[in-house]
């Protein structure tokens, strides 16, 4: 069933089909969350636009290059 039992060359037991899947999973989540606060950072106008907010001011932007653009890439960069 699993190849758990068998340890690879490092020692370790061999991941899981599961888990092989899920550090997939993990690494397209963590490169579509890079992307979009890159996206955010870069072109906050239109993707704030795409979303439906509208930016007033130096306030509303610099919130949400942070919190779109810093939070987003925080969040790519820890998966």
């Amino acid at each position: 069933m699993g190849r758990a039992a068998f340890p690879n060359a490092s020692g370790r037991p061999a991941p899981t089909n599961v888990a092989v899947h899920a550090m997939i999973s993990l690494a397209v989540v963590g490169v579509v969350y890079l992307a979009l606060g890159i996206w955010c950072t870069i072109a906050p106008r239109s993707t704030a636009a795409g979303v439906g907010f509208e930016l007033r001011g130096g306030a509303g932007m610099s919130e949400f290059v942070t919190v779109y653009g810093g939070l987003e890439v925080g969040l790519g960069l820890a998966s």
